[in-house]
Order: structure tokens, then C-alpha cells, then sequence
């Protein structure tokens, strides 16, 4: 699945832009997140079912790659490779079925409560702690040659 940078920051400023309607909001980059989320979430629909089809293909592939080795026993390999296709057959819409009700699932709630994600409150936070580190220039601490790091102990040295 491929996507655009450029083309999902234009999506969020139109949805941050969107939500604002005539007033301000406090919590509009949420509002902004989830609505891009879901679009993203709602894109993925294609390529999971596609990825199951290729699977199911795979299988049967298989399946007649197996029953080859029944050749002297004809009927068997026929009857061996019915009821293994027909079952993965039947999997397969069951299979569909979980992932679209899985990614229902995932659009109804998006946790924006989760601790992965920073919201916009975490997100200027870290914003200005980032910032602040930015400011106090880098400072490197030199140890004395002589002396060292773990008892403090000056090294005699004999020459």
C-alpha cells in the first residue's frame, strides 16, 4: 500500500481546517487524526482481501502439487483434492468476513488514549522539551587521565 506524504499533510490541514468550522477548538488536531486514520484504515479493505486471495490461490496450488503424488490411486487423489479444495473454499468466506469485520472494528474507535499515541497536548510538550535541549549548548565532560572513572583512585605510574 502506497501513500503520498505530501497528499496526507494536505488531508490533515483540510480536515484540521474542516473541524474548526467558524470557531475554535481545543482538541481539533484529534478530531483531524481520526478522521485521517479512518481514511487510512478504510484503504486498507483492498489489499487485505486481495492478500487472502493470493492465499487461497497458494493453497490450492498446493493442494494439487500434493495429490500428484496420488497418481496410482486416482480416485483418491480426485476425492482427497475435492474435499481439502472445498474445505479452504469455505474458509475463505469466513476468512473475508473476519477482516472486514475487523477493520469495522477498527474504525468505529480510534484510541487516541493509547500511550504510543502523543496527541496534541503531548505533542506540543514534547515540542517545547525538544526545544529547550536544543537551546542549552552541547557540553562534554573531560576526565582526568589519572584518575579513575569507578573508585576516583589516582594511578601511580612508574616509568
Amino acid at each position: 500500500m502506497e501513500f503520498d506524504e505530501k497528499e496526507l499533510r494536505r488531508e490533515i490541514s483540510y480536515a484540521i481546517k474542516n473541524i474548526h468550522g467558524v470557531r475554535t477548538g481545543l482538541f481539533t488536531p484529534d478530531l483531524a487524526f481520526e478522521a485521517i486514520v479512518k481514511k487510512q484504515v478504510v484503504k486498507l479493505k483492498s489489499p487485505c482481501l486481495k492478500c487472502v486471495d493470493m492465499v487461497i490461490q497458494e493453497l490450492v496450488n498446493t493442494v494439487r502439487q500434493c495429490t500428484l503424488k496420488l497418481n496410482s490411486f486416482p480416485r483418491l487423489r480426485e476425492e482427497t483434492e475435492r474435499i481439502v479444495t472445498t474445505h479452504v473454499r469455505d474458509r475463505e468466506g469466513k476468512t473475508k468476513e473476519q477482516i472486514l469485520l475487523l477493520i469495522d472494528i477498527e474504525l468505529s474507535y480510534i484510541n487516541t488514549n493509547h500511550e504510543d499515541f502523543i496527541g496534541f497536548a503531548n505533542a506540543q510538550q514534547r515540542s517545547s522539551q525538544l526545544t529547550k535541549k536544543r537551546a542549552v549548548p552541547n557540553q562534554v565532560k573531560i576526565r582526568s587521565p589519572s584518575v579513575r572513572p569507578h573508585t576516583g583512585h589516582q594511578d601511580h605510574f612508574m616509568l
